[in-house]
């Protein structure tokens, strides 16, 4: 009787049966969370299907003016197992950033499903101006303006997923409209977006007028780059209900 009553009060027992029961209850749980991640799994590629050759989530970066620049560089190099320093001009890029910069941006929703899952897709139109100048304190950074090479000047405006691009882009310069080119964003946008060559020497201020249709999902983003960014206004029209953000 003493030998019975010790084992059932054996902590190794204690701790077996705690241990059977804790994966018992395993069960259910693992059970629950196979169940939510086949649901997410199949969430994902419905909207994935959905969204596709629509646009994802976009983000917008720019205008922003890109200048090449000659300038010299030190630089150190071996020969023979022994190391010199020699001097060597080099091509780097200056990103001028607006002074001021208005964004207006209407966004339409659209909620489109397929089987029980849904997403939402929108157009936006985006328009906005810019003003430019070159800064003074160039020298502070290392370039002067003689080294500046403004015949290859470009403007340059970004958006994350360019298969949105749905109405091209119109970039004009102090009113006079340039010819845009794909490619070449901003680097927020992953390189993604257009851009036109620049005819501006710097000398004077620069008024930059931008438009564009784009179509995305999930989300919409500026990324805040200048001086002073103003959102002149956003517009969200749904179903005949217009809310300004």
């Amino acid at each position: 009787m003493t030998e019975v009553t010790a084992k059932e009060r054996s902590p190794g027992i204690k701790l077996l049966l705690a241990s059977l029961i804790g994966f018992v209850l395993m069960v259910p749980l693992l059970l629950v969370y196979a169940l939510v991640y086949d649901r997410q799994s199949q969430s994902e590629t419905a909207q994935n299907s959905i969204n596709s050759g629509w646009g994802g989530d976009q983000v917008i970066a720019g205008p922003v003016i890109v200048v090449p620049f000659r300038t010299s560089q030190t630089q150190n190099v071996e020969v023979d197992g022994k190391t010199s320093t020699r001097v060597v001009e080099v091509e780097k890029y200056l990103y001028i950033s607006p002074t001021e910069n208005k964004v207006t941006t209407a966004v339409k929703p659209e909620e489109r499903r397929k089987s029980i899952y849904s997403s939402v897709l929108y157009e936006a139109q985006v328009t906005g101006a810019a003003k430019f100048e070159l800064p003074a304190d160039l020298p502070r950074f290392g370039v002067t303006r003689e080294r500046l090479l403004w015949d290859r000047a470009e403007l340059r405006m970004g958006a994350s997923d360019s298969r949105g691009l749905t109405k091209g882009g119109t970039l004009k310069a102090n009113g006079t409209a340039l010819e845009v080119q794909p490619g070449k964003g901003p680097g927020a946008t992953g390189g993604q977006g257009f851009f036109a060559f620049l005819t501006w020497n710097g000398a004077t201020p620069l008024a930059i007028d931008y438009s564009f249709g784009l179509r995305g999902s999930r989300s919409l983003s500026l990324v805040p780059r200048g001086g002073h960014i103003c959102r002149a206004r956003d517009f969200v029209d749904y179903s005949g209900f217009g809310i300004c953000l």
